[in-house]
């Protein structure tokens, strides 16, 4: 195993993380009952290494590609690639704006020197 990103799904109560060695996203509640494989295989990811969660989404950064995807957490087997950066992108964090944005390619970059 080797865990990159964890994230929180309050109102459910699960924990999901990411595994870049086994590249696969799995969830467990936080009693420790129901894990399950969320998404597996270098088809649909390839090395995960941040991790979020909003809305019923898992967002999540390729390491070596530079990209980021969603999947929704009830039809996982659709997974969605919404950016593409030149360079690795490590952790991400995701947020409601006001007003809403409704275009997913709207992301704010920082790289490693701000």
């Amino acid at each position: 195993m080797w865990i990159n990103g964890l994230a929180l799904d309050t109102k459910n109560d699960f924990l999901y993380w990411c595994d870049a060695y086994r590249n696969v996203i799995e969830r467990i509640r936080w009693n420790g009952a129901d894990r399950e494989v969320l998404v597996q295989g270098v088809d649909k990811l390839s090395h995960p290494y941040g991790l979020a969660f909003l809305d019923n989404y898992i967002f999540f950064s390729e390491f070596k590609r530079g990209a980021v995807k969603r999947v929704n957490v009830d039809t996982p087997d659709h997974v969605q690639e919404i950016y593409q950066y030149p360079t690795t992108i490590f952790e991400l964090a995701v947020f409601k704006t006001d007003p809403p944005k409704t275009d997913l390619q709207h992301f704010e970059y920082q790289g490693p020197h701000g």
